[in-house]
């Protein structure tokens, strides 16, 4: 099978959509019900930890060669324990891609389509990232080069709009109850953000044309994704306040609706959910096709394309059940998937470097 090449420009795009597809939503939600109008610290302080992590995992990459994720595991580790340590990644994989579907279906069913049932929707959304999986990862790749420049106009527009709406006494008191909270908003920061870089390493390095450029890729990709995050969490504290952004889920969704100029310019809310909707897109392909390779290579199959529908279906199926509600998703993934995007995206990449660090010896 011939190996497919990205440029260091797509996977610049890919990183940056990695890190701030879901997040750009539900951030400021979360956050600020944790550090209430100090949210803004703790994405300042997560973001530059995130660029730590960024060096961290450039430092991984550099040892890889050309080896994928999987195919490095089972390099250090041999074959029982690698493919212990593969099947659990495999797993996190799996309940990655089935959150995402989640997600977006919820946010669709629940702001956008509210009669369409929600297993349409993620069916619908499925069939998207099944078509792009079956044309492969250098299509998306090359596609995302157009779709960038629509998300970060989509994204400023809203925002410009808003700025006479701001009232910069939303953001006071500054640390009102101390570092505490502020500390606390790190980590859920960080667990749908730059822990989630190790689904990259499925097709980087091993699939990118200049090696390196890779750590100039991380580092702009994760300065500018951190950047769009935190004029996203400032506008929705500076505009609705810590307290209602707390409140409402999707609060970025709640804001664009305020951005309009006079009676020409409304409803852009509606911008902002195609613009959501492409970025969500482009992390679950990551996933989805992380997921797909980590499969058929763990099966010893020479393509992964053989194993997109029906792991799709799968995912389809688990999507419906793996929240029972809004309110379930909210308590699990506090602090559930922050544990395991912890464990997935931190530890192993510190386990790996250490393990090579042995093994080099």
């Amino acid at each position: 099978m011939t190996k497919t090449i990205i440029n260091n420009n797509q996977l610049r795009n890919f990183i940056f959509l990695q890190y701030v597809a879901t997040s750009v939503v539900l951030f400021p939600s979360m956050l600020s019900s944790i550090a209430k109008q100090d949210a803004w610290l703790s994405a300042l302080l997560g973001s530059m930890l995130s660029i730590i992590l960024a060096l961290i995992y450039y430092n991984l990459i550099d040892k890889m060669g050309e080896k994928n994720l999987i195919e490095y595991i089972e390099y250090l580790f041999g074959k029982y324990i690698g493919n212990l340590i593969k099947l659990l990644f495999i797993f996190f994989l799996i309940l990655a891609c089935s959150t995402q579907i989640w997600i977006m279906g919820n946010f669709l069913s629940t702001h956008i389509m509210h009669d369409t049932p929600p297993y349409v929707l993620k069916t619908l959304f499925m069939i998207v990232v099944i078509i792009a999986a079956k044309l492969g990862l250098e299509v998306v790749a090359r596609s995302s080069e157009i779709i960038i420049p629509i998300i970060l106009i989509g994204f400023f527009i809203p925002n410009i709009l808003l700025i006479p709406q701001i009232d910069i006494n939303n953001m006071y008191p500054i640390l009102e109850k101390g570092f505490n909270p502020v500390f606390k908003g790190i980590l859920p920061f960080m667990g749908s953000t730059s822990f989630t870089f190790i689904a990259l390493l499925m097709f980087c390095p091993s699939n990118v044309n200049n090696v390196k450029g890779i750590k100039k890729d991380f580092l702009i990709s994760t300065i500018i994704a951190s950047i769009v995050l935190i004029i996203a969490i400032d506008m929705c504290t500076l505009v609705l306040g810590a307290e209602i952004t707390s409140r409402h889920l999707y609060p970025t969704h709640i804001l664009s609706k305020k951005a309009k100029v006079g009676e020409y310019i409304q409803r852009l809310e509606i911008l902002f959910a195609m613009v959501w909707f492409l970025s969500v897109f482009y992390k679950l392909f990551i996933y989805f096709y992380g997921l797909t390779l980590s499969v058929s290579q763990f099966l010893k199959l020479n393509d992964y394309k053989i194993l997109i529908l029906p792991i799709a279906m799968i995912m389809i199926i688990l999507s419906t059940i793996v929240y029972p509600d809004t309110i379930y998703s909210i308590e699990w993934d506090n602090p559930n998937w922050i544990n395991l995007s912890l464990t997935f995206g931190l530890i192993l990449p510190l386990i790996l470097l250490f393990t090579q660090k042995i093994k080099g010896k």
